[in-house]
């Protein structure tokens, strides 16, 4: 049986804000800068995530306070949790997304105000202040859903009177800062040059669709001719990575680094990059933090566009499949040529 509470050291007495985004990583880096908004000005948030993502938090730049938790339920997890809500007694909760037990471990330990989105059958029993959103129509970016969440919270707990939220455009939005402190020691130790390399990352969770196989290859050719080529991903992602580790698994000019990072590694190699390349995943919005060039790769299928996905940053830049295609077949029509455009001034 799994513990619910992840082995971060759980904060000393009272906590006055949580905030919550039980899910992956692409998505607490999209969550996280909310904590940014002057409606928090001079509280002290502390974040519930997921178990093995508290390295985004140690690496953001200002650290960010958290608490580890499994997804996994358990009568007994669900326990120590209300058990810990109690011990640290937070005045507000506000849930951007989590399973379906830790709302309920909020409404069990009687935290006074639980603001969360209105969109489940539980979330209208267990949270006593709500919002309405239709994020499947992907009409704003995750970052701007999360602000409106968290402002509606705020302003519903302080009985004032909500602005209505001008609507941003993406490049208003706050973005995750991430740093490795220990950058040159990492990449001395993995043979690699700062600036000197461009990370290509096939994988993904399937949660999108993805660039073909074929198109990552020849992309990767035009490459290494000028810059030396990292590819990353884990064992998970085998099924984007066997037609490229055939070619590519011994190539002088290749690191093959799949399943050979940590996750703090993967930080240090993402930001010491020359540039980065990859689909809709947690690694681009990994590396768009880090403030090395990213190169997003996009379907155009509504709930999985970059219009609501899109990595966030000051040098990040987007390859969208055109209208008029469905499918993967779609994917096939963002051509090599387009990417090798985007990186070009960078090789």
């Amino acid at each position: 049986m799994h513990d619910i509470l992840g082995p971060m050291p759980t904060p000393e007495g009272k906590i006055d804000l949580l905030l919550v985004r039980m899910d992956r990583i692409g998505d607490l880096v999209l969550n996280l800068p909310v904590d940014q908004s002057p409606q928090l000005e001079g509280r002290a948030p502390h974040w519930l995530i997921s178990s093995g993502l508290g390295f985004i938090c140690d690496l953001a730049e200002p650290q960010r306070n958290y608490t580890e938790v499994t997804l996994r339920f358990s009568w007994r997890g669900l326990l120590r949790l209300v058990k810990w809500l109690k011990q640290h007694s937070p005045n507000q909760a506000i849930v951007f997304h989590a399973p379906w037990w830790v709302p309920l471990a909020l409404f069990l330990a009687r935290v006074p105000q639980r603001t969360g989105r209105l969109s489940q059958w539980y979330s209208f029993i267990f949270y006593n202040q709500g919002l309405r959103q239709k994020r499947s129509l992907a009409e704003k970016h995750e970052t701007q859903y999360n602000l409106e969440l968290l402002e509606h919270g705020l302003t519903q707990a302080s009985d004032q009177e909500q602005k209505p939220r001008k609507r941003e455009g993406v490049d208003s939005l706050p973005s995750l800062e991430l740093s490795h402190p220990h950058l040159k020691d990492v990449l001395k130790e993995k043979g690699l040059k700062d600036r000197d390399y461009v990370v290509i990352h096939p994988g993904m969770g399937g949660s999108a669709l993805n660039w073909p196989g074929k198109s990552y290859l020849r992309a990767i050719d035009k490459i290494l001719p000028q810059r030396e080529v990292v590819i990353t991903g884990t064992a998970m992602d085998q099924a984007y990575l066997r037609e490229l580790e055939e070619h590519f698994g011994h190539h002088r000019r290749v690191h093959w680094l799949v399943g050979k990072l940590t996750s703090r590694e993967l930080v240090a190699v993402l930001q010491g990059a020359r540039a980065v390349v990859a689909p809709s995943t947690g690694v681009l919005h990994l590396a768009a933090a880090t403030g090395t060039f990213s190169l997003g790769l996009y379907s155009n299928v509504l709930a999985e566009s970059a219009r609501r996905w899109g990595p966030l940053g000051h040098r990040t830049q987007i390859l969208e499949a055109p209208e008029g295609w469905d499918g993967p077949l779609a994917m096939e029509k963002i051509t090599v040529d387009q990417v090798m455009t985007q990186l070009d001034g960078l090789i």
